[in-house]
């Protein structure tokens, strides 16, 4: 008898805790679908257009942003693209090119390109440009063999360039918050963060020279 109670007395916390877990269960709640609107693509890619006269396989950053209407576009030194996209089962069709999409890694490659592997960044909530200062050297396309040093330095909404201490006073336009163009009748700059530093380029509509090089943050 003394038994029996002792098991009707375990009955009801038995039942507690089934009803804490089945409520768990009920809690949990599937991983949100993958939104690739709030992510941009970014990384270097071969230029087919430019060559070094040491054979150096010259690479330009670039910056492809996706917009909730389907549409995206990809940034460039002296060029932007307007697409349409489509993203299901981790693979992006961005106009004719398939990208196999790594939603744990963040990764992308072209089917067509499997070398390449380009980064899916999240849009930073601010700029990350404002207030920066970043010193490098750009290598000369198609010379290939002549460096220039530089100091970028930007606020919000301008930056200014020289080999020390810039004085910021120039627009820039920016994008998505991690990437940024200038354009002017004489020559066009382009800027993206790739894995903490500033990967840049620069082109003269007056001689036709392209540098690119990557910068890193001195404060």
């Amino acid at each position: 008898m003394k038994n029996l109670k002792n098991n009707f007395a375990i009955v009801p916390i038995v039942l507690s805790v089934l009803s804490v877990f089945i409520a768990c269960k009920k809690d949990k709640v599937a991983p949100a679908p993958f939104d690739i609107t709030k992510y941009v693509m970014v990384g270097k890619t071969v230029s087919n257009h430019l060559t070094t006269s040491d054979n150096y396989q010259y690479l330009l950053p670039f910056i492809t942003t996706f917009e909730t209407n389907n549409t995206s576009k990809t940034f460039m030194l002296g060029n932007d693209w307007n697409h349409t996209f489509t993203y299901k089962d981790a693979v992006l069709t961005l106009s004719n090119t398939r990208y196999i999409i790594d939603e744990n890694n963040l990764t992308a490659y072209a089917e067509n390109r499997p070398s390449e592997v380009f980064q899916l960044v999240i849009i930073p909530p601010n700029n990350l440009f404002n207030g920066n200062s970043y010193f490098g050297y750009r290598r000369v396309i198609p010379n290939g063999l002549v460096f220039y040093a530089a100091t970028l330095k930007f606020s919000e909404y301008q930056f200014g360039e020289h080999l020390n201490d810039p004085f910021v006073n120039t627009h820039y336009t920016l994008i998505k918050n991690i990437a940024g163009v200038y354009k002017s009748q004489d020559e066009i700059q382009f800027w993206v963060h790739i894995n903490d530093r500033l990967e840049v380029s620069k082109g003269s509509y007056t001689n036709g020279s392209v540098l690119t090089g990557t910068f890193n943050k001195t404060k």
